[in-house]
């Protein structure tokens, strides 16, 4: 969900899934979004990283420059 230029990540997929990928377009940018399913997780159900930075919360703010962010949700 796109909230305040922010767009809030709350994971859920089948069990029976490995991961996905998305992209959520908007006019001025976009956001690649990978989930995926890691059995090796430890320390919570999943983190986020966010071009490469793992990120704490669940908001990652959405480009208005033209650019593309990389969004990799890990579940457990």
């Amino acid at each position: 969900e796109l909230r305040d230029g922010k767009l809030c990540i709350n994971p859920s997929i089948p069990s029976e899934w490995d991961g996905f990928s998305a992209i959520y377009r908007q006019p001025k940018g976009s956001v690649k979004i990978t989930v995926d399913r890691r059995k090796d997780l430890q320390n919570g159900p999943w983190k986020l990283v966010v071009d490469g930075k793992e990120q704490t919360g669940q908001a990652v703010t959405f480009p208005v420059d033209g650019s593309q962010k990389e969004v990799t949700v890990r579940l457990a």
